[in-house]
């Protein structure tokens, strides 16, 4: 009965919000819930609404997220000093300031890999700027959370308020005073794209040497009972492991690896002693049987707690670009990151990570996309594979051999010992020429931390 009564109140309270938008709703917030109602949005409407009310933080992000999700960088653009026209906003229309700022409801409710900023924003706010001030969450009462496993960890740091009323009563004040990290990073009060943001933030946090205790941890308690666990996958108290994941999405196809091209590298992890655990869920390809290789999807004891708990005890991570990539870094794991694009994100890691993306070729001469255009701005922001094929490009994964290579060499970086001298030269001049493509591009310096395999530099001239 009181489950009945819920579903009524729940579905009273919004026909109520529904009416009461429609006679009294903001009139520019009506013709923005319409665009995004619809499955492909219109541009041009988008424009025209973005000149009309360009001072107005709902039409701006509209229209500057759209241009994002397109690979057009110009929406970072219009982003940048988004901080100051949205408390000009709320200054001048007098907007109920109780709550305060708002984080996106899509950090936990979307993509895993939603999380990661959330915690860079958490770094920078908290760590850095000494803000103790807590955002606000604003969810609905039945909302599903993205792995509630990991959200605790967040907790701490939001006041969380779910409550149907309360968010539709205050829908308008969160959509005009959220802080948008859907697309971009704030970083000394102005936004950056996330990759660079977190370069900033990762910068201030080695000099500061505050980084490792900004790391989550997981109890006692919970370690004792994730290693229950693994035992009875096979997998010893003193035992370590390797976490895989292999992004096989339905979207974003140009995302997606071959499972099959991993299976060198798998063997290289076995055959120094260690387990390798594929995470991911049971959609995705079985891997063939090999001793020491453990396909946690297709076991009784996948859950979110477990979900957590490997990546936040592994020797380190192999990830491509997807959300469970997030995780690990979150409690100062390293990641070997392999057919990863967009390659702007290279920026987002630390110099304890090795970072791989696909190789670009142009389709006209069947010539390697160059370095230095494969990590510039634009064609590192480009996130759809139409927008590789606009500009005539082929995306290639990386062989079987590559990822081996890799492999051994995120070996070598975790013991810190015996890398080659080939793989520090390589790197040595890569970020040089990094730091040269991104000189005084930003208000504050890039640096580049994070390592690129030996065997994916050599095939380029540089």
């Amino acid at each position: 009965m009181k489950k009945i009564y819920l579903i009524l109140r729940r579905r009273i309270q919004y026909y109520f919000y529904t009416i009461n938008f429609f006679f009294n709703g903001d009139k520019i917030f009506k013709k923005i819930k319409k665009i995004r109602s619809k499955k492909n949005k219109s541009e041009d409407k988008l424009e025209q609404l973005y000149k009309k009310e360009i001072k107005n933080p709902l039409a701006v992000f509209e229209y500057a997220s759209y241009k994002i999700s397109q690979s057009d960088t110009t929406g970072f653009k219009i982003l940048k000093d988004f901080e100051i026209l949205r408390k000009e906003w709320l200054e001048k229309n007098q907007l109920d300031k109780k709550f305060g700022t708002f984080i996106p409801a899509q950090q936990f409710i979307g993509s895993l890999g939603n999380y990661y900023p959330l915690y860079y924003y958490i770094l920078n706010h908290f760590y850095l700027e000494k803000n103790k001030t807590k955002p606000t969450v604003l969810l609905k009462e039945n909302v599903k959370i993205t792995n509630p496993e990991i959200s605790k960890f967040f907790l701490p740091y939001l006041n969380v308020v779910e409550n149907n009323s309360k968010f539709y009563k205050y829908n308008y004040l969160y959509e005009v005073n959220k802080v948008p990290l859907e697309s971009v990073l704030p970083y000394k009060n102005k936004y950056f794209p996330w990759a660079a943001a977190m370069n900033f933030i990762n910068q201030d946090l080695a000099k500061e040497s505050i980084l490792e205790n900004a790391n989550f941890k997981i109890s006692k308690a919970e370690v004792k009972r994730g290693k229950e666990k693994l035992a009875k996958l096979g997998i010893g108290d003193k035992d370590w492991f390797v976490v895989l994941h292999i992004r096989e999405g339905k979207n974003h196809i140009f995302r997606n690896s071959n499972p099959d091209t991993y299976i060198m590298a798998i063997k290289e992890v076995i055959s120094r002693g260690g387990y390798v655990v594929r995470v991911g869920d049971n959609s995705m390809t079985r891997l063939p049987k090999i001793k020491g290789l453990i396909d946690y999807p297709f076991t009784n004891l996948k859950s979110d707690f477990m979900d957590v708990f490997l990546a936040s005890n592994c020797k380190f991570c192999i990830g491509t670009s997807s959300g469970y990539e997030g995780l690990p870094p979150l409690f100062g794991k390293p990641i070997l990151f392999v057919n990863f694009l967009n390659t702007f994100e290279y920026f987002c890691y630390k110099d304890t990570d090795i970072f791989m993306p696909k190789t670009l070729i142009y389709k006209k001469n069947n010539e390697l996309v160059p370095l230095k255009e494969l990590f510039n701005f634009e064609t590192g922001n480009l996130v759809t594979e139409n927008s590789y094929k606009s500009k005539g490009i082929q995306i290639k994964d990386n062989t079987p051999e590559e990822i081996l290579v890799a492999t051994q060499e995120m070996f070598s970086l975790v013991n810190k010992k015996d890398q080659s001298h080939s793989f520090a030269d390589y790197n040595l001049k890569f970020k040089k020429l990094l730091n040269n493509l991104y000189k005084n591009y930003f208000d504050y310096s890039l640096k580049p931390l994070a390592n690129l395999p030996s065997s994916f530099l050599k095939k380029y001239n540089f």
